[in-house]
């Protein structure tokens, strides 16, 4: 049986030491939970048996980097930046002079953005000012070609060009351009002479180059880092920043990317160099304008008189003997085409140097 007096004495010696420690041990009952816990490696042990209020096994040793920013006042709400920036998961700061900035993956930082040129500070908060260029993409280029021409070839305006000679029709030539179909020639002797002719036309055919490029250039822009943690956003949480001076929260990641949904997408790049061109376009008829081709010497200055003497227009041939004035082409016109013998094509491009994408709040 147990002595009433010593049972009295034990409970009222706990009693003391309850009342001492609650006085003097200066240690709520967080404080008694983080002495019992074994830091993440199990269940939490327990004390004469009796278990600890800490309730569930650890997950792990609780990192706390600084004060605490979440809504949760005994643990920290997630991995942040070192400096442990302010968390706003509901979309809002407590400051004016701060904006709630979205969570993003690796690889994205905020920034500060605005056009014109970079200024000689960044707004604070904020560092690493960098003047850009903005980057634009109007469609594809390209090199128009169209061609030009005056009166359309044909029997009555084509040249023709003899040749003549003993034998090989190579010992001279001469350029004789067809009036309605005729040429006055000097007096030829023609007696053992042989002569072949070549039809052209006498229309230019030229071309004109009509270049199409989009201008990549969107004007001068500026970007600065934000201060804490070298820019970079805490990956889980929405986080309170110093607000740019648009007022607009924005991200920028090394292109190509994709900007978070909502977000408005701008490119820039550090610099840019356009060396595109156009080479020039040529053109030509399809043909000289006149089929099956005759050439004829005649008696008279004008084509009219006596029946003429037929030559080839593809070989050295004799010519019959005579006296002959002019040079006349016969045949049928066949309706020819001024177009595009070579150009079209772009040559150089645009080389973008450290292409980025900036994506902003609306």
């Amino acid at each position: 049986m147990v002595n009433p007096m010593r049972r009295a004495y034990a409970f009222g010696g706990i009693v003391a030491l309850s009342a001492f420690c609650a006085w003097s041990c200066g240690l709520d009952d967080t404080s008694v939970v983080a002495l019992l816990d074994d830091a993440g490696s199990g269940t939490d042990a327990t004390i004469d048996g009796t278990a600890p209020t800490d309730s569930g096994s650890d997950t792990g040793p609780v990192n706390d980097s600084g004060t605490d920013t979440g809504t949760d006042s005994g643990v920290d709400a997630g991995p942040c930046p070192a400096g442990d920036l302010p968390i706003c998961d509901d979309g809002t700061c407590t400051s004016a002079a701060e904006v709630c900035a979205p969570p993003v993956g690796s690889g994205w930082k905020i920034v500060s953005f605005g056009a014109g040129p970079a200024a000689g500070t960044c707004s604070p908060g904020y560092t690493n000012g960098k003047a850009v260029v903005e980057t634009l993409d109007g469609g594809p280029s390209a090199c128009v070609c169209s061609c030009t021409h005056g009166v359309e070839p044909s029997c009555e305006n084509a040249t023709v060009v003899l040749g003549t000679g003993n034998a090989t029709c190579s010992a001279s030539k001469t350029t004789n351009t067809m009036v309605n179909g005729c040429a006055g020639t000097a007096a030829l002797n023609l007696t053992g002479a042989t002569y072949e002719a070549t039809v052209s036309t006498t229309s230019a055919c030229s071309g004109l180059t009509d270049a199409s490029f989009p201008d990549p250039d969107g004007g001068a822009a500026h970007t600065c880092d934000l201060a804490d943690d070298a820019g970079v956003l805490c990956a889980d949480h929405r986080s309170c920043v110093p607000k740019p001076p648009s007022g607009k929260v924005c991200v920028a990641h090394a292109a190509p990317a994709t900007c978070p949904t909502g977000f408005v997408e701008t490119d820039v790049a550090d610099s840019f160099a356009d060396t595109r061109s156009c080479p020039a376009c040529t053109c030509g008829w399809n043909n000289d304008g006149c089929t099956s081709p005759v050439v004829a010497f005649h008696g008279s200055a004008d084509c009219s008189g006596g029946a003429g003497s037929a030559i080839s227009t593809t070989a050295c041939a004799a010519v019959n003997d005579g006296a002959y004035l002019s040079v006349g082409l016969t045949g049928t016109d066949s309706n020819p085409t001024c177009g595009v013998t070579d150009g079209g094509t772009v040559d150089g491009g645009i080389a973008i140097a450290n292409a980025e994408v900036v994506c902003c709040s609306p």
